[in-house]
């Protein structure tokens, strides 16, 4: 009898063991099994290579499919990450193109049905992030039975630094993303996933990512639906107009001998000379810029070439539903400091031109003092000063670097595509901000997130934290299957039905202990905003 017993655990774990083990393209993975938070099982395939690492002649280039490799690779612990800005890490390193696969398909024999499947893409201002499990766990996707990929991609200098020419064109980290998602594309069926029931998610700089995925051409076709939480590529943090600049003031900061005159050429190659760790130490002295997203030259590679907005008003871009929005205070964030917030008002008072946008493009004989004396009235009266007010300092703050440009973008797409928009106005533990700012709302830049990707069992949190956890998983589940966030009365989401954006009647979900319909967005602000930019913007627009 203990023989049969012995025989039969062999085959059970020899059966386990192979249900584990993936034959990819470039060779095999084993992963592991884990638990959610709710003990349901699922398999995770970690630090799988999707490209050869950007080493070398490869530093600031495009990324090349990964290389085969023989053996079975142990895909069973978190990468190394790349790069990242006010971090010294020794888990940092150029060789950072990893992806994950989390999938609560255990038999993929007698599968029946594929799965849908989360893209995501992390935060972090192009300047940091990684695709850690700790901080993006996948537990509450595995029980809605969506599959959940998350990567690495290339971000700060490594990421964005360009030239403006085919010498270093950049966008490097945009690129990472679009093999990323070829290689997901290519292999989720392995997976148990369907490759036709893809959705790009992103948060901030990811939300921004995800949406230039509807731009670039070289990604349509690869997903079917996009989730963008308060990022839009109009927004102006996230662009730049002068890279080479840029280029030049890394070089010479790292060397004061190099020339402020020099060639593309003469920039990479000082540059490829260095060690990594050299430039990204170098890279976060106070005096030195950081790179972002930047036009590049057409070529088959290209990924921005074009005027962001231009593109969603004409209709230029990949057509499928978009899930998107904002939370109720973005830049509530600069408040941590009450003395940045005072100067900031103080600054605001002394020259009104700061408060117009970096980047607005205007007839030159405009004064941009009488932009910002306008722009003022948008948030003040005329004898009302910044620094009297430092909720509306703040609220200028979230509409200048997020919310202007996310409202705006969805407002474009409806011409052509299901918007469905939502402000996040809920203010609990889980996000973990508390500050109060008279004149300004409560919820800052990424409290969805931490409802969205919890990272605790739901009995560690509040009921109010939880059922609003339960309703953002199910409202973005519901999207990712069927493209409609309500496709069905529910009682937990108060059998509400989420209205579709429209370019005359702008509903939206706000999103707090209750669920309410609202009409138009930050309407106060935002159709001022819109005057300003009809009445002194000079088109074609990039950001907004």
């Amino acid at each position: 009898m203990s023989f049969y017993i012995v025989l039969l655990l062999l085959v059970v774990s020899s059966t386990s063991w192979s249900q584990l083990l993936v034959s990819l393209p470039n060779g095999q993975i084993h992963g592991h099994r884990l638990q959610t938070f709710t003990n349901k099982t699922y398999h995770a395939y970690q630090s799988i290579p999707y490209a050869t690492p950007p080493l070398g002649e490869l530093r600031f280039q495009a990324p090349q499919p990964a290389q085969n490799w023989t053996g079975i690779l142990n895909a069973t612990k978190d990468s190394r990450i790349c790069f990242q800005l006010n971090s010294d890490s020794p888990k940092e390193s150029e060789d950072c193109l990893y992806i994950n696969v989390f999938t609560p398909v255990l038999d993929r024999v007698n599968q029946t049905n594929k799965l849908p499947v989360i893209f995501w893409i992390y935060g972090g201002g192009l300047r940091n992030g990684a695709a850690q499990f700790r901080t993006y766990r996948p537990d509450y996707w595995m029980d809605e039975d969506v599959i959940l990929v998350t990567h690495n991609y290339r971000v700060g200098i490594f990421g964005f630094l360009s030239t403006g020419d085919s010498v270093i064109p950049g966008n490097n980290g945009l690129k990472d993303q679009v093999l990323a998602l070829q290689w997901t594309y290519d292999n989720i069926h392995l997976f148990g996933g369907d490759k036709e029931k893809i959705t790009v998610h992103g948060q901030s700089a990811g939300a921004v990512s995800a949406s230039y995925h509807l731009l670039i051409k070289q990604s349509a076709g690869l997903f079917r639906s996009v989730i963008a939480e308060s990022g839009s590529p109009m927004n102006i943090y996230s662009f730049i107009q002068n890279p080479k600049e840029y280029a030049i003031e890394l070089a010479h900061g790292i060397n004061s001998n190099f020339s402020l005159n020099a060639s593309s050429l003469e920039i990479r190659d000082y540059l490829l000379s260095l060690d990594g760790r050299t430039i990204d130490r170098f890279s976060r002295a106070p005096k030195i810029s950081q790179p972002a997203i930047a036009f590049e030259p057409e070529s088959p590679s290209a990924v921005v070439t074009k005027e962001m907005y231009e593109m969603f008003d004409s209709g230029d871009f990949y057509k499928v539903p978009v899930l998107m929005g904002i939370c109720s205070e973005e830049a509530l964030f600069i408040a941590k400091s009450d003395a940045y917030l005072r100067k900031l008002g103080r600054t605001y008072d002394t020259d009104s031109s700061l408060v117009v946008p970096s980047i607005f493009p205007h007839n030159e004989n405009i004064d941009k003092k009488v932009i910002g004396d306008s722009i003022k009235l948008v948030y003040l009266n005329e004898t009302e000063k910044w620094t009297e007010h430092p909720g509306r300092v703040v609220r200028h703050y979230s509409d200048q670097r997020f919310t202007r440009a996310i409202i705006k973008q969805g407002k474009l797409l409806s011409q052509y595509v299901p918007v469905f928009f939502y402000e996040f106005s809920y203010d609990g533990d889980v996000g973990g901000w508390s500050t109060v700012v008279e004149d300004a709302e409560k919820v800052e830049h990424a409290e969805e997130l931490y409802y969205v990707f919890l990272n605790k069992g739901l009995s560690k949190i509040s009921e109010s934290d939880a059922l609003t956890h339960k309703r953002l998983v199910r409202l973005w589940s519901n999207f990712i299957k069927f493209g409609n966030p309500t496709p069905d009365s529910d009682e937990l989401v108060q059998n509400i039905v989420w209205p579709k954006v429209s370019p005359t009647n702008y509903q939206y979900l706000n999103i707090n202990y209750t669920l309410r319909i609202q009409t138009n967005p930050k309407e106060e602000f935002f159709s001022k905003w819109e005057r300003i930019f009809d009445s002194y913007g000079k088109r074609p627009f990039t950001t907004y």
